[in-house]
């Protein structure tokens, strides 16, 4: 789905001539035409941006009620959640055994009630990686109706994120994906 949605957007950008691309070259992209924005001074200020590095143990309900809509529908590659007091103890699940996450928003896209945000999260859990950090690149999608989020889906590697790091299935994980990329 995520490689789809990385064609079609590209596409999109060549035909916008927000791309380039030369015969056997690497697409170049002008990310300053595509978001007006210069990355290197990118500051985000989002509620995405709020909410990811806002929210911990101690005030996930707020956090959570502050963001999302009584009948929010989150996805990812593990799950689908629809409302918000399931979304609630999703969370509480997810962040029970972190010893400490983190978002670094690369740049955002918004339209109207919709924004994307492009991100890297750093995290460390006690039973992934040895409870070393696992980074992982990743996208959210977020529709949002009268100031709250209604629809949020997060786009990631699921294997970089827990596949990769969990004995034995990790090994294989890796060399399928190394063996891929080969191919």
């Amino acid at each position: 789905m995520l490689k789809l949605l990385s064609v079609t957007v590209l596409g999109l950008m060549l035909s916008a001539g927000v791309v380039a691309a030369q015969e056997g070259q690497p697409v170049q992209v002008d990310t300053n035409q595509v978001t007006g924005q210069n990355p290197a001074t990118f500051q985000p200020t989002s509620k995405i941006y709020d909410f990811f590095n806002d929210t911990n143990k101690d005030n996930m309900k707020e956090q959570v009620e502050k963001f999302y809509a009584p009948s929010a529908v989150f996805e990812d590659p593990f799950t689908k959640v629809t409302g918000r007091d399931r979304l609630l103890s999703y969370y509480e699940g997810l962040y029970k055994e972190l010893d400490s996450i983190s978002f670094d928003i690369k740049t955002e896209f918004q339209s109207g009630d919709e924004t994307v945000a492009i991100w890297t999260m750093t995290m460390k859990h006690k039973n992934l990686a040895g409870g070393e950090a696992v980074v992982v690149d990743g996208v959210s999608f977020v529709r949002f109706e009268n100031d709250k989020a209604v629809y949020h889906r997060d786009y990631f590697d699921a294997g970089a994120l827990l596949y990769e790091h969990v004995p034995i299935l990790g090994s294989i994980v890796r060399w399928l994906k190394g063996k891929m990329a080969a191919e």
